[in-house]
């Protein structure tokens, strides 16, 4: 982050696995310009490790690497950013909904490109009271939405669902965040209104739905 906060003293673990075994984890702390050095490390290319640290109250990882053969000594960068509840650099580049029915019940799919155009992570400012954590984004769902699916960049951990919203808490950090889930509710008309709001600009949205008849057959397409 430019004129950015002291990386001085910062814990980076080193996280392992060969196979499927977790190797030793060892801590180290930071110097004054952010340096960092494990040594006796194994050196089997079957070896993966991860480096990650919290700055900030942002957790961090870096990519996965490994020791090529004869290879005794590894640069590895962890990138971390100040953190800030200012939302004016979020903005969701492209959305996409795509609604499929059935017998009863309507199956959605939500996409989202989360785009961070700021040099800061974004941690959000409001409490989220069954987390314990800060709400930095929200999608608006269904009151019965239910069989909820977390694919792409949520985890259990830090998601509240709340009547009409699915709210994440993971920071946002520079770059862009890639967001997708899936749920059900169900139907007993021949109309359903859908009702979205976005905390965010939105650069594209697209709404799909698909129409299929009681032998199967698609119907019909919205876009």
């Amino acid at each position: 982050t430019v004129g950015g906060s002291s990386v001085s003293g910062v814990k980076v673990t080193l996280n392992g696995t060969k196979g499927n075994s977790s190797l030793p984890s060892p801590s180290t702390g930071t110097s004054n310009k952010g340096d960092f050095e494990f040594k006796g490390l194994s050196t089997d290319n079957s070896n993966v490790y991860k480096l990650s640290a919290n700055y900030q109250g942002v957790d961090y990882e870096s990519d996965g690497f490994s020791f090529k053969a004869g290879e005794t000594v590894k640069p590895v960068d962890l990138v971390v950013y100040d953190a800030t509840m200012d939302s004016k650099d979020i903005k969701i580049n492209l959305s996409h909904m795509v609604v499929l029915s059935g017998k009863g019940s309507l199956q959605a799919q939500e996409y989202y490109a989360l785009a961070n155009s700021g040099d800061k992570s974004y941690t959000g400012s409001r409490l989220v009271q069954a987390l314990n954590k800060k709400e930095t984004f929200t999608a608006s769902i269904p009151d019965s939405a239910k069989s909820i699916e977390y694919l792409t960049g949520l985890m259990e951990c830090c998601v509240a669902i709340e009547r009409g919203s699915l709210i994440d808490t993971m920071a946002i950090s520079p770059g862009v965040k890639e967001i997708a889930f899936g749920y059900q509710f169900p139907y007993k008309s021949k109309e359903y209104t859908i009702n979205k709001t976005f905390e965010y600009p939105v650069g594209n949205f697209n709404f799909v739905v698909n129409l299929f008849d009681k032998n199967g057959i698609l119907t019909n397409e919205t876009n």
